[in-house]
């Protein structure tokens, strides 16, 4: 607990990154009656009586607001796992995107006044000191330039390990 007086300050600079990388999904699924035992009513209890069977799937890769090529995929056979399929593809779409070349810094002559200009590091929002050095911080995946930080605060912000779906 801080002391009376004290501020809290926020410095864990490196988790508050924008995740570079989203995935938006839809399976379509069967339902199929299956077969239950009676319930007992003495006892609180869910009757399932269907079975969601995916039947296909389609799913867009979003990579710093660009979406890429979506995925489709229809059941081909009744004897195909079409989640199994949709986890496989996906884990390789991802992969390919995520083990992608870092992309070379692209600045445009506003972004090269602004990061001239810029007083302020644009992660941890403290002030430039003849001690800081200041550099260029940039996307990985597209090359666009963020802005200008603290060569710590850079070196710390790394790409999450994780994709939201």
């Amino acid at each position: 607990m801080p002391e009376k007086g004290s501020t809290l300050e926020f410095k864990n600079h490196k988790h508050s990154m924008r995740v570079p990388i989203a995935v938006y999904a839809d399976l379509e699924c069967m339902t199929k009656p299956i077969q239950s035992c009676q319930p007992n009513s003495e006892h609180s209890y869910t009757e399932q009586y269907k079975k969601h069977e995916p039947s296909g799937f389609c799913f867009h890769i979003v990579c710093d607001g660009k979406k890429l090529e979506p995925v489709l995929y229809t059941k081909q056979s009744k004897d195909e796992n079409v989640g199994e399929i949709f986890c496989k593809r996906l884990r390789n779409e991802i992969e390919k995107v995520w083990s992608s070349e870092v992309k070379p810094m692209i600045m445009t002559e506003d972004d090269k006044i602004d990061f001239g200009n810029a007083k302020k590091c644009r992660i941890c929002q403290k002030d430039f000191t003849e001690k800081d050095k200041k550099v260029r911080d940039h996307c990985h995946f597209t090359g666009k330039y963020g802005g200008a930080a603290h060569q710590k605060c850079n070196a710390l912000f790394r790409k999450p390990k994780f994709v939201p779906v």
